[in-house]
């Protein structure tokens, strides 16, 4: 059972983990012209690396997490195509706890996005193994 102290950190990471998908979507897409979108490309770059911390911190506090690593890896899956980082968290994530189906299918979404396609499928079909349906 998890204890509100557990589950107040990770309400905390999925909120950020939403602002980050918000700020990656909608960057650029006020600038007027590319040259204005570029002026705005560092000030993000820094929002987005400051709340870094916030994914890295919870598996340096508690690093038999699961949840915090599984977060992790979609935060690093997000963040300018960290994948390679994204991975070694699913990985730990799963080692952790091998029938999270969230676990497998976001593995298999990074290795998708690294063109892994084959790995990808076997994740894909682990993920629906242990449960996980994806919303059509």
């Amino acid at each position: 059972m998890v204890t509100q102290a557990e589950r107040n950190p990770v309400k905390k990471i999925l909120i950020h983990l939403a602002l980050v998908v918000l700020v990656l979507l909608t960057c650029g897409c006020s600038a007027q012209s590319p040259a204005a979108g570029t002026t705005a490309a560092p000030a993000i770059a820094e929002k987005i690396h400051a709340s870094q911390e916030d994914y890295d911190g919870p598996v340096r506090s508690d690093p038999e997490n699961s949840t915090a690593w599984l977060i992790r890896g979609m935060y690093y899956n997000n963040a300018n195509g960290q994948y390679e980082e994204a991975l070694r968290s699913y990985n730990r994530s799963l080692e952790l706890d091998p029938g999270s189906g969230l676990a497998w299918y976001g593995k298999g979404v990074t290795l998708w996005n690294m063109q892994r396609f084959n790995e990808s499928a076997t994740c894909f079909e682990n993920a629906g193994k242990y449960g996980f349906r994806e919303r059509s």
